[in-house]
C-alpha cells in the first residue's frame, strides 16, 4: 500500500510568501528615529526633561578602596562630583563653560581650572538628557551600525561624532530599548581615549528609569564601578554650587 502525502500549499500563501521574500530585510529593521521614540519613551523622557536638576548618592570602587560619591547635574549643563576618601574630598565640575577641580589628594587645597581638552568628559557628563537626546540640536552626526551581541544581549548600535571628531557608540538592548553600553573616543593632545561605561541595575524613580550601577572599562579592565544609594529630582541647590571658587 503507498501513502501520498499532500505537500501543496494554496496559491495564496505561495504568493504572499514570494512577496515577503522578495522584499529587502532593509525595511524591516527599524530607524534610527523609531529605536530612539521607544528608548525615550522607555525610560519617560518627557518627564526627565521636565526635572532640572538630579543628585545621586552611594559608593564609588576603585583599586579596593571604597569612597563616598554624591554626583549632581544641573541644567543648562552643570556637573558636579564630589568624592570622600580618608576626610579629604576631591572635587571634579563643569559650571557650563569651563570644567575645575580640587584634588587634596595631589596637594591641591584650591580650585584649579581643568584645560578644555582635559574636561571633555565631564562636559559629556553635565548633559543631563545625554547625547541621544537632539543630537542634531548638539551638531552630533550620526550612523546606524549592525547590530551587535554584548554579554548575549543584542543590541541597536548607534554612532555619534561631534564638530571635534569625538566618537561615541551607544548600544540599546533591541528588546527592553535601555542603553547597556556605552564607548566614547576622546581626541586628547596626549592621543585618543577610549572608555566603556556600562549601566545596569535600572530602576523606577518618580516614574523616571535610572541605572543604579555605572561600571567603568578602559581596555577591557574595571577602573572604577559606581552604586546608586539614592536619587534625588530637583534637590535644593546654593547659586554658586558648581562655579569656580575665587
Amino acid at each position: 500500500m503507498s501513502y501520498y502525502i499532500r505537500t501543496e500549499l494554496p496559491m495564496k500563501k505561495i504568493f504572499m510568501f514570494c512577496l515577503i521574500a522578495a522584499i529587502p530585510f532593509s525595511i524591516f529593521a527599524q530607524s534610527i528615529d523609531e529605536i530612539l521614540q521607544n528608548h525615550f519613551r522607555v525610560i519617560n523622557q518627557n518627564k526627565l526633561t521636565s526635572i532640572n536638576s538630579m543628585q545621586a548618592k552611594g559608593i564609588l570602587s576603585q583599586s579596593g578602596q571604597k569612597m563616598p560619591f554624591k554626583m549632581t547635574q544641573r541644567r543648562p549643563m552643570n556637573f558636579r562630583l564630589d568624592i570622600t576618601f580618608q576626610g579629604l574630598t576631591l572635587i571634579q565640575a563643569f559650571d557650563g563653560t569651563k570644567g575645575w577641580s580640587v584634588n587634596p589628594f595631589m596637594g591641591e587645597d584650591e580650585a584649579q581650572e581643568i584645560p578644555a581638552e582635559q574636561s571633555k568628559n565631564l562636559k559629556v557628563q553635565a548633559d543631563m538628557d545625554g547625547a541621544l537626546f537632539n543630537w542634531k540640536d548638539k551638531g552630533y552626526t550620526s550612523e546606524l551600525l549592525p547590530n551587535e551581541k554584548v554579554e548575549g544581549i543584542d543590541c541597536f548600535v548607534i554612532f555619534l561624532k561631534d564638530a571635534e571628531n569625538d566618537e561615541y557608540k551607544i548600544f540599546i538592548d533591541s528588546e527592553t530599548f535601555l542603553i547597556i553600553k556605552q564607548t566614547y573616543k576622546i581626541e586628547t593632545p596626549e592621543g585618543s581615549i577610549t572608555m566603556e561605561i556600562y549601566p545596569s541595575d535600572y530602576q523606577y524613580v518618580e516614574g523616571i528609569i535610572i541605572a543604579f550601577s555605572i561600571e567603568a572599562k578602559a581596555d577591557g579592565q574595571t577602573i572604577y564601578t559606581m552604586n546608586y544609594d539614592s536619587v534625588e529630582f530637583n534637590p535644593k541647590l546654593d547659586e554658586s554650587y558648581f562655579k569656580m571658587p575665587n
